[in-house]
């Protein structure tokens, strides 16, 4: 019953998207992309893509009213082994990426449709030309001005981690994937969340993450700390530990963070998105470390505006598999806000474990 009750959603919200234009808001973006990819047996492959984005909304009191085209070109060499541009078939594509009705209150909102969501094990990953999106029916709730509730079901995705990008493939082969949250956060020094996901044939998944902050003499400290349990249905059961600590100058805009993971049997899973682990890096993740593993990520980060670039910074990672005492990735990575509505990031990898290969992707966007 619920996967139709989504379905009429979608269909609803796409009847709506020749009255949306005129209504509330427009707005899109055209991103253009660039990568290389070469590994260490001399074997190089590129892609180049432009996104146009187009998303307009509606509004009449409580009701609200979503839709968001994306429609890619570009080239891509067969095989290639990057960040994916295009679709599975390394073909240029148009989608739907989001089509939803709501119901939005100061208390409450509650959508049904595709649309983009941002949980632990479940989100957006926007690293490519399209984000991940989810068919699904979704609530939060304030329950005060610190806290908040989320419920919701997933049915079907797209998108850069999904396996299809052109179209909308299922998540769970017989079901769908059910997800429930509580988020605190004081605003000042304290956060916390916890989730459960549910998903048959699957997964049964817990997660939860603390955050504490604390300034002493214009020195910032961020302490962070997650766990997650995963019932992989069949696969094994993985427990995951992390620990994040971070410190930054604001005087001089610099950052240091240590982070570490632990994974106690089967590899951990980052599921339905980019995965929430501390260690997750550009392209190694804490599934790389497979079973029993432990990784350590050193990264520095810094400003610009010290050598006269206002609001771009750049950020050095070091990624080391412990349990197999390898490099596993360097990374560098390059954000520069050129004005309101054009941003440039850049990212350049050198990957050493479990595979060797040198990766560089580039993005600029212009919104509008």
């Amino acid at each position: 019953m619920i996967k139709s009750i989504i379905r009429a959603g979608v269909c609803s919200a796409a009847l709506h998207g020749s009255q949306l234009m005129a209504f509330e808001g427009f707005d899109g973006g055209l991103r253009v992309g660039y990568q290389t990819h070469q590994t260490d047996e001399g074997t190089k492959a590129f892609s180049y893509a432009s996104a146009l984005r187009l998303h307009a909304n509606y509004r009449e009191e409580a009701f609200v009213s979503s839709i968001t085209l994306y429609g890619i070109v570009g080239s891509e060499d067969d095989g290639f082994e990057g960040i994916p541009f295009l679709d599975e078939n390394h073909r240029s594509f148009l989608t739907v990426s989001e089509a939803y009705l709501g119901w939005k209150t100061d208390l409450y909102t509650v959508k049904i449709g595709r649309q983009y969501i941002e949980t632990p094990f479940a989100d957006t990953d926007d690293i490519g030309m399209v984000p991940n999106s989810f068919e699904a029916l979704t609530a939060s709730y304030r329950l005060s001005d610190e806290m908040q509730a989320e419920v919701g079901y997933l049915n079907q995705w797209s998108g850069v981690d999904a396996p299809t990008r052109r179209s909308f493939s299922k998540l769970v082969e017989n079901g769908g994937v059910g997800y429930i949250g509580l988020q605190y956060d004081d605003s000042a020094e304290l956060s916390w969340s916890g989730w459960y996901y549910r998903g048959n044939t699957i997964v049964n998944a817990l997660y939860t993450e603390l955050s504490w902050q604390q300034t002493i003499q214009d020195v910032a400290y961020d302490i962070g700390v997650q766990a997650a349990y995963l019932d992989l249905k069949g696969n094994g059961i993985s427990r995951v530990i992390g620990l994040s600590v971070s410190r930054t100058w604001s005087n001089f805009g610099i950052v240091s963070t240590l982070s570490l993971n632990r994974t106690f049997g089967v590899p951990a899973d980052n599921l339905f998105g980019g995965g929430p682990y501390f260690t997750n890096v550009e392209h190694n993740t804490l599934t790389e470390a497979g079973t029993e593993g432990s990784v350590g990520v050193l990264s520095l980060g810094s400003s610009l505006e010290l050598i006269g670039i206002k609001d771009a910074s750049v950020i050095l990672y070091l990624h080391r598999q412990l349990n197999e005492n390898v490099t596993g990735e360097y990374d560098v990575d390059f954000n520069y806000n050129i004005s309101d509505n054009i941003n440039l990031h850049a990212v350049y990898s050198q990957v050493r474990w479990p595979s060797s290969f040198e990766n560089f992707h580039i993005l600029s966007e212009y919104s509008f």
